[in-house]
């Protein structure tokens, strides 16, 4: 099972052992952003954690303090996606903007970060600061099915780990069967919170566009289940808190408690 959790914000300690108690363990965690903050650094991690960008993060260890390249490991082959910085956490791996990987045999898709109609049609090498924490128009472009396909077509080989992909007996690579998990860290429009729609329409077009058959967001701190574009849509609570279990194999999914 794989467990999907919502912002912790660098409560990596009361984090680590409440996932200790699951039975049976997860084999991997996705996060949905704010995995850390400002400032703050990042460790191990116990199990395989692959998680987008919230909008409270150590930019500087994201992308580096002089640029806009991202630094941790993302299993894409896109050199502008995976370039590692030393001591890189162990079982932690960034989901960079508009990129995908594929984990348990499901196709991910990652789109992190939170809207700004300032920095929107600024590409991201020209982002600079705290300003990191906005995803921009090229990142939601490329959350584009035909386009994802492409480039699982292309790069199907190297997304896998190096014995996989060496196996002389293994099948052909299977056939591109689309995106399984889109995560973001806004939430799509609308999203009523205290009367106030804190949605975002830029979402909602990255989702039409991926097509993913399953969709998680956070940044709100509440658990809920919705549809967007005809998508089933999952918000994520604070991740130390509650979390969804996901059976890679039927896509079906349970909230748990951590607490």
């Amino acid at each position: 099972m794989i467990l999907l959790v919502g912002d912790i914000h660098a409560e990596y300690r009361i984090f680590f052992e409440r996932v200790a108690k699951l039975d049976p363990q997860p084999t991997a965690i996705f996060q949905v952003g704010d995995l850390g903050g400002v400032g703050k650094s990042y460790p191990d991690f116990p199990i395989p954690t692959y998680f987008i960008q919230g909008n409270h993060e150590n930019w500087d260890l994201l992308y580096g303090k002089d640029g806009s390249v991202p630094l941790y490991k993302n299993n894409m082959p896109d050199e502008c996606c995976v370039a590692e910085q030393e001591n890189t956490p162990e079982n932690l791996y960034q989901i960079t903007n508009g990129s995908i990987v594929l984990i348990d045999g499901l196709l991910i898709l990652g789109l992190g970060g939170n809207y700004s109609s300032k920095f929107y049609p600024i590409p991201r090498r020209k982002i600079q600061g705290d300003r990191r924490r906005h995803f921009t128009e090229e990142e939601v472009l490329s959350c584009d099915h035909n386009s994802i396909k492409t480039i699982y077509e292309m790069n199907y080989l190297l997304m896998q780990d190096l014995s996989t992909a060496l196996d002389e007996d293994k099948d052909e690579n299977p056939p591109f069967h689309g995106v399984d998990v889109m995560l973001t860290h806004e939430a799509p429009s609308p999203y009523v919170h205290r009367g106030k729609n804190c949605g975002v329409g830029q979402i909602n077009g990255a989702i039409r566009n991926a097509q993913p058959k399953l969709h998680f967001f956070g940044h709100h701190h509440y658990d809920g289940e919705y549809e967007y574009e005809g998508v089933k849509s999952y918000g994520l609570g604070m991740g130390f808190k509650t979390g969804m279990l996901l059976d890679p194999k039927t896509l079906e999914v349970e909230r748990v408690s951590l607490v």
